[in-house]
Parts: C-alpha cells; sequence; structure tokens
C-alpha cells in the first residue's frame, strides 16, 4: 500500500483476469440522503462507516483509481515499493511491482504529469518451458527485484538506469535426475 498524500490510502488487487487494480481510500464525511434529482457524472465511490475507540463515527471512501494492464496470462503477485527515511520523513514511493504466469515482472508507477500508470521497466523469461512467476519483491532499497518462479528458480534483477534493468543472478537448482 501507498500514498499520494497523508489522507490517501492506496491498495493494489491483482488477479486471473490479467489486470491490476489501484484502489483508493480516503476519510469522507457520511453521504447525505440521495434526493434522486442528482444528474452529475462522477467516479462511483462506495461509502462505509464505523465506531473509532472512543464511539465517534468515521466515514471512509473507496474508489477504483486505476486499471493496469500489461501481462497476457494470470497476475500472482503486486508489491509496493517498500517506505525509507529522507530527513527524518518517511517517504513511500508510487511504484508497483507486479509477477505474472507470462514470465513476467513489471514495475510501474505513474507518469509525473498526467499521473496516468505506465509500465517502466518489463523483465522476465524469454521461451523454454517454464510456467511464469509466481511472487516478486524489492531489496529495501527498491534498487534490485528478487522473484521466485513456478519451476523454483529464483532471478535477481539489478535496475541499472531509469527504465532499464538486468539479469544479476538466476539460481535455478537441479538439472538432471536428483
Amino acid at each position: 500500500m501507498a500514498g499520494r498524500s497523508s489522507a490517501d490510502l492506496f491498495l493494489a488487487s491483482c488477479a486471473h483476469d490479467c489486470l491490476i487494480r489501484i484502489w483508493k481510500l480516503h476519510a469522507t464525511s457520511p453521504p447525505p440522503p440521495e434526493t434522486g434529482e442528482d444528474n452529475a457524472i462522477r467516479l462511483k465511490e462506495n461509502i462505509f462507516s464505523m465506531k473509532d475507540n472512543g464511539g465517534f463515527d468515521a466515514s471512509f471512501a473507496v474508489t477504483l483509481d486505476s486499471v493496469l494492464s500489461g501481462h497476457e496470462n494470470w497476475v500472482y503477485a503486486v508489491h509496493w515499493q517498500p517506505s525509507f527515511f529522507t530527513d527524518d520523513r518517511r517517504e513511500q514511493p508510487m511504484r508497483l511491482l507486479s509477477a505474472s504466469m507470462d514470465k513476467t515482472i513489471i514495475l510501474w508507477a505513474p507518469d509525473e504529469e498526467s499521473g496516468v500508470w505506465l509500465e517502466q521497466v518489463r523483465v522476465g523469461e524469454v521461451g523454454g518451458n517454464t510456467l511464469g512467476f509466481f511472487d516478486c519483491c524489492f531489496s529495501p532499497d527498491g534498487t534490485m527485484v528478487l522473484a521466485h518462479a513456478f519451476h523454483g528458480a529464483l532471478h535477481l534483477w539489478k535496475q541499472t538506469s531509469v527504465n532499464k534493468a538486468r539479469l544479476f543472478i538466476a539460481l535455478t537448482g537441479g538439472q538432471n535426475t536428483v
């Protein structure tokens, strides 16, 4: 999870439909009663309320912020880049990593000008009889990506520049009968 401001919380989900969804959760006021006369076009919000420890009602809104499409098979994992401290302040980068059965790992980030989520880097395997990736994660500093393939291999990529990464090591296990 990550946030663009201290009031927003972003959650990422993935599924077998090859898509990644980013949901925005934020505090809001309780919804006014519906009059049936509002014809404004707006993004659908699901609002729910709950009581906090002091007995006060708190209302929250959930909206679908973005749908990311770039994988060609089931997406098994999504992970936010870990937060880090700068000048005694916690920073949360808006970068998301996804692992898929299409044999790729994709690093996503929103465009600085438009806010549209774009593919930054795509790494993975080409050819062979592998099944794709089961999971992935960032290194604590966000410069490397570790992925676990379905056939048991571990792959480690290191980011070499803004939109490039190279395979650092691949541990694949046995090749003959054991």
